[in-house]
């Protein structure tokens, strides 16, 4: 028969098995604790994948749409063609939300026409920014700037010729940056810079009333107007923003795309995306609908 414990030992023995099972317990915690911060790690990890393998596949549907509307209708970019309706505003997918739209990307003026010392793309920029109320003399400043440092990816960068965010933003309203050449679609400008190509705002809101109603212009519509068409101006389009963000569980995704589209030396159509932006986008770029 073994022994009883003297007085006192007894205690203490129950207060150690107490402290090692208090510590096990803790120990514990801090495993289970571990385990759940893992566990919401990886679920966040794999939300954000799944986010931004749907934002990329609305890029894709963009490509699609605009290679197949250059073979349908490769004469007039508009309102009435169907990429111009990719316009998904917080539709339901399993598990979150997805928003996205397609834009035309040249409705305004291409600011890297600078760096051509584009005679024409300076006047219509001293004119804009009269029209826009910016500050004396920075259509010149920009002028120079671009020359100087070559062409922008984005309208923001122009702050570093004293424009404030604000008068940078309402540039951003009416002017671009983009990587070639190209013109301005007369399907996509606004009628206030519609008024300043034609030098004429009656003129310039009867065209948009008439683009309202068809959705679209043609140079029989500036016949009627008895306008001409102005330099460096057409219906077709080059460039195009795709937006598409995608929300699942608790995470969000939002990837913008520059696109180029233009007819190889075999004269097949051919869309590629030139710059992509995860997150915050320039300043010129469309918007994608809320989620």
């Amino acid at each position: 028969m073994r022994p009883a414990p003297p007085d006192g030992e007894e205690g203490m023995v129950l207060v150690n098995v107490l402290l090692l099972v208090g510590l096990a317990a803790a120990v514990l915690a801090i495993m289970v604790a571990g385990d759940d911060a893992g566990l919401q790690r990886a679920t966040r990890m794999g939300e954000a994948a799944q986010a931004a393998q749907i934002a990329r596949g609305g890029e894709l549907s963009a490509l699609a749409a605009l290679r197949r509307d250059m073979v349908e209708a490769p004469d007039s970019d508009d309102a009435t063609e169907p990429w111009a309706n990719i316009d998904e505003k917080g539709i339901a997918i399993e598990g979150g939300r997805f928003a996205a739209v397609v834009a035309d990307a040249t409705g305004k003026l291409d600011l890297n026409a600078l760096t051509r010392d584009d005679a024409v793309t300076k006047g219509r920029l001293a004119t804009l920014a009269g029209a826009l109320d910016l500050p004396q003399g920075p259509a010149g400043r920009i002028a120079e700037y671009i020359a100087a440092a070559g062409p922008i990816a984005d309208v923001a960068e122009l702050g570093a010729v004293g424009l404030k965010p604000e008068e940078l933003a309402r540039l951003a309203g009416f002017a671009t940056a983009l990587p070639l050449r190209t013109g301005i679609n007369l399907n996509a400008v606004s009628e206030p810079l519609l008024a300043l190509l034609v030098d004429n705002p009656a003129v310039a809101r009867a065209l948009v009333a008439r683009r309202t109603r068809t959705g679209r212009l043609t140079r029989d519509d500036f016949m009627l107007e008895q306008a001409a068409i102005p330099p460096g101006c057409g219906f077709t389009s080059g460039f195009f923003w795709s937006v598409a963000e995608a929300r699942v569980g608790g995470t969000r995704q939002r990837l913008t795309s520059l696109i180029e589209r233009r007819k190889t030396e075999e004269g097949k159509p051919f869309a590629q995306v030139v710059a992509r932006w995860r997150g915050p986008a320039p300043l010129q770029a469309v918007a994608a609908g809320s989620l």
